[in-house]
């Protein structure tokens, strides 16, 4: 109650809230509104079911939505419009149906490169020139006078898409109609804008947070999140959120118990991150134990445990739903499994020796498809390769299709680390392909950030009992039984 009135009261008009996993920011954010009942607060969000789990909790003066619904609605974007990515073909396309013209095939890649790098990024159009010279390295080698054409050509589509004299309807994505709103936003008709999962946003959605603030100087900003849970910054997810001043740190976790909160600032601590919150707990709910066998993890399954085992690769929860679907049970994959089926079965294909139209394989060989891998150090690809060198049968998709099912129906749960961000399960298992990060001695060591990041997030998804992975037998805080 303290801190709501804090926040609510607080004559800052930007504060930036650190909330630990758990620890209660849709709880903090409910009590804002419902102690300020007279003023309007948005609520806007990276992820769509964290704005879904938000909208069902708060009270009628909070609008919940997450950035690109805002954008598309605020932009009327009709849904025919909208496409999953910008590919070089409906650039082209796009190109020719306002009588733009490119000169070749390179600069039609370059031109699709730096249109996705723009929808990203916090650089305005008449920036562009500036933006070019930073993502240099992700462009084919262009000359001078290609680099001119370059942007003058990409100058001339980006104002054509919004024109409103512009009749065609060309094909955009989430990120580009996302950026059209960040680069001329109105003010806001409410009291308060929230950011939820701040550390998520990229430069552009930053962009659009800072404009609106200067565009009603009497709102309120407040931005929450928890920058060790920045773990898409492949996906252009900006840093900038880990050196904010933060006002206030929740930092009492409601999901786990203090064993768990050990294990996790044990680990974080030897990461040296100084952004990192130390995570307590009033509750002694959540057990930490040993990584167990596939045969083990099924006898949980029977025994209606309903585990939930969380990997850092999709190729790896394969393996798991090989074994659950030999051994009749159900298991719901989390995220577009149909899609990484198609996928798997299209390289069995491939690898039995017949031709495959999946169009990320067509006009390929096995070989050539595991070489590329290996050149390229594809992790993902690999695995994926390694796991349909094993099958002998088209028999064992069969068993696996019959295997898939809803979350409700099934015995066990599996997802990657980012596909679990913003969910929390009872029995959580991490598989052994995340990086390894402790020592022959037995303690934790430093690991990329991204990695720590993402051991961090699957770890704090567990309510009851977290599982750890099989390279952690020789942790020797398990030795001394400290939690």
């Amino acid at each position: 109650m303290i801190l709501t009135k804090d926040v609510l009261y607080s004559e800052l008009k930007i504060i930036n809230i650190i909330g630990v996993p758990g620890a209660g920011k849709t709880t903090l954010v409910k009590k804002i509104s419902e102690m300020g009942s007279d003023l309007n607060l948005l609520y806007l969000s990276f992820g769509r079911e964290n704005t879904k789990n938000a909208s069902s909790r708060m009270p009628s003066n909070v609008t919940c939505s997450s950035f690109h619904a805002y954008a598309k609605k605020a932009l009327s974007v009709d849904n025919n419009r909208i496409i999953k990515e910008l590919t070089m073909k409906v650039a082209s396309k796009s190109l020719k149906e306002l009588d733009l013209s490119i000169s070749s095939m390179k600069m039609l890649e370059a031109f699709v490169t730096l249109t996705n790098n723009y929808c990203i990024s916090g650089f305005q159009l008449k920036q562009v020139g500036t933006l070019l010279k930073k993502i240099t390295k992700k462009l084919p080698p262009l000359s001078n006078g290609e680099k001119n054409e370059l942007i003058i050509t990409f100058g001339q589509y980006w104002q054509s898409l919004w024109s409103p004299s512009n009749r065609v309807q060309l094909n955009v994505t989430h990120d580009m109609y996302l950026k059209a709103y960040s680069e001329a936003p109105y003010a806001l008709p409410h009291d308060i804008l929230v950011v939820d999962e701040y550390q998520d946003l990229n430069d552009a959605m930053i962009s659009l947070i800072d404009k609106l603030s200067i565009l009603k100087p009497s709102m309120k900003t407040i931005k929450l999140g928890d920058p060790c849970q920045q773990i898409y910054h492949f996906k252009g997810a900006s840093s900038s959120f880990s050196t904010s001043k933060f006002h206030y740190r929740l930092d009492e976790s409601h999901r786990f118990g203090r064993g768990l909160c050990n294990v996790i600032n044990s680990f974080m601590d030897s990461q040296q991150l100084n952004y990192y919150t130390k995570i307590r707990s009033r509750s002694n709910a959540t057990k930490v134990e040993q990584h167990k066998s596939v045969g083990e993890i099924i006898e949980l399954a029977k025994m209606k445990k309903y585990p939930t085992i969380i990997a850092r690769n999709n190729s790896t929860l394969w393996y798991m739903v090989k074994n659950i679907a030999l051994s009749g049970l159900k298991c719901h994959l989390v995220g577009n499994n149909q899609k990484e089926l198609y996928f798997l079965r299209a390289l069995f294909e491939l690898k039995s020796g017949r031709k495959t139209n999946h169009p990320a394989l067509r006009g390929t060989t096995f070989s050539a498809y595991v070489n590329n891998a290996k050149l390229n150090k594809n992790t993902s690809a690999l695995l994926a390769s390694k796991f349909v060198s094993k099958i002998e049968g088209d028999d064992l998709f069969s068993k696996i299709e019959a295997s898939l099912t809803e979350a409700k129906n099934a015995d066990v749960n599996l997802t990657t680390a980012h596909q679990a961000k913003g969910l929390e399960f009872n029995h959580v298992i991490m598989a052994n392909d995340f990086s390894e990060c402790v020592s022959d001695s037995g303690e934790f060591v430093k690991i990329s950030t991204e990695d720590a990041h993402l051991i961090y997030t699957a770890m704090s998804r567990a309510r009851l009992s977290l599982t750890l992975p099989k390279s952690w037998v020789g942790l020797s805080h398990n030795k001394k039984s400290r939690y």
